[in-house]
């Protein structure tokens, strides 16, 4: 019989991400935002971070396919969020950076920030946190790594074994 572990992470993870998405659009509609989905939260924290960069860069450092970001980005743009200005160097690439209306929404990033550290801490310690999250990213690196091309001999991965087995 297959073991089924990493089926059951999966599906915790994802249950994980329910839970905390119902968390966020609670919190934000308490504060009278309701046109904000929390696929959007990593895109404002970066911008906190970085106050402008290109969809590229909103796109890679979100994980994120550059039409996905662009679409986001539109979205946000539109709803008076997010501006985009041009390059003074080159007209074919646009800044976005947060309009005072997105900015003014840092303090309430902040506050369900820290709900989320608190809750989702569930009694965890620090060493506990940092293996999860090394865990969990190293099962993301494996999952992601393209396959081979057909002809080429089987790598690891083909083989259903993952680096550090």
């Amino acid at each position: 019989m297959q073991d089924h572990t990493f089926i059951r992470i999966l599906a915790t993870a994802e249950q994980l991400i329910d839970a905390v998405d119902s968390m966020m659009l609670s919190e934000l509609e308490k504060k009278g935002i309701t046109d904000i989905s929390p696929c959007c939260w990593d895109i404002f924290a970066y911008l906190y971070g970085k106050g402008t960069c290109t969809v590229s860069d909103l796109a890679e450092a979100t994980s994120r396919a550059k039409p996905t970001t662009s679409l986001i980005v539109k979205s946000l743009v539109k709803k008076g969020y997010l501006e985009r200005h041009e390059c003074e160097k080159d007209s074919r690439v646009h800044y976005l950076a947060l309009t005072e209306r997105g900015k003014s929404l840092q303090p309430v990033f902040e506050l369900i920030a820290k709900r989320l550290c608190c809750a989702g801490r569930c009694g965890l310690g620090a060493a506990e946190l940092k293996a999860l999250d090394s865990l969990l990213t190293r099962s993301l690196e494996c999952v992601t790594k393209p396959r081979p091309k057909r002809g080429r001999p089987p790598k690891a991965r083909d083989e259903g074994n993952c680096p550090g087995e």
